[in-house]
């Protein structure tokens, strides 16, 4: 699921949603600095060039991981 195309923000509902974890974890990540965001007066949002680099970073990084483990095989 990707993010409306033109949008510039995420909300943190739209975030936990597409992680598929409740809100109260997608803040915990925000708050440790696992996903990158912004502060709006007292909203949490992520930008969403942001998420969709942080997206394909983990991604590669979950690949890696995958193929490590596996000697090297897919």
């Amino acid at each position: 699921m990707k993010p409306s195309v033109g949008k510039p923000f995420l909300t943190m509902r739209e975030v936990a949603r597409l992680l598929r974890v409740t809100t109260a974890r997608a803040y915990q990540l925000c708050h440790c600095g696992a996903i990158p965001h912004v502060r709006r007066g007292r909203r949490v949002l992520i930008p969403s060039e942001a998420w969709q680099r942080w997206m394909n970073e983990e991604t590669e990084r979950a690949m890696a991981a995958l193929t490590n483990r596996n000697g090297g095989e897919r």
